[in-house]
């Protein structure tokens, strides 16, 4: 995975807002507080997090299938794969076209 120089706090709650994920959820799956992630999003220069709390956040969005690339996201992985916990809940798989669009 190549990150880009400067991952923004719009990048990262686009990231978030694509999986569907609470900022709770997305801490639980990175195994950082929901504080880290808040101020992650807020851009707060004076509580900047770890690398290593950075890298645990950039791990589990790429195994959620999400890049980040200069100025945005890109989904590397089969949507029913990368949301395949929340399609039980949708009662359908996502439809062929839906999966193209966003390749």
């Amino acid at each position: 995975m190549q990150v880009p120089q400067r991952i923004t706090p719009g990048q990262f709650r686009a990231a978030r807002a694509f999986l569907h994920a609470t900022q709770r959820g997305l801490a639980r799956r990175a195994g950082v507080s929901p504080e880290t992630i808040r101020l992650l999003e807020l851009d707060d220069i004076q509580h900047n997090p770890t690398i290593s709390s950075i890298n645990k956040i950039l791990d589990a969005f790429s195994r959620a299938g999400i890049e980040f690339a200069d100025g945005g996201i890109r989904i590397v992985r089969d949507i029913s794969v990368a949301c395949k916990d929340r399609l039980p809940r949708l009662g359908r798989e996502p439809s062929a076209s839906l999966q193209e669009a966003i390749r």
